[in-house]
């Protein structure tokens, strides 16, 4: 369940990070951040982001696996509420 978790998380994530401003524009606060400090490219699409993302879900979850499983569920129940809201739309 917890893998699950993180793919879901995973997607939202990256999402947020790519293609979102997210509330008081933090997400492209976190976005130009990043792009500075590591590549524009790599956080360009969603393919890309969605590689880093999970590499720091399965590093932070290595180390901390119940924390990081906690902290991503609220990402992933909204994957799921955005599935669904596309389906019946």
């Amino acid at each position: 369940m917890d893998y699950l978790v993180l793919a879901l998380a995973t997607w939202r994530i990256s999402s947020l990070l790519v293609n979102e401003d997210g509330p008081y524009k933090l997400c492209k606060s976190v976005r130009e951040w990043l792009q500075r400090i590591i590549s524009a490219e790599l956080f360009s699409c969603l393919w890309c982001a969605s590689i880093w993302t999970a590499t720091a879900l399965t590093i932070a979850y290595w180390y901390a696996p119940g924390l990081t499983t906690w902290l991503a569920l609220p990402f992933a129940l909204s994957t799921l509420a955005i599935a669904v809201d596309k389906h019946n739309g």
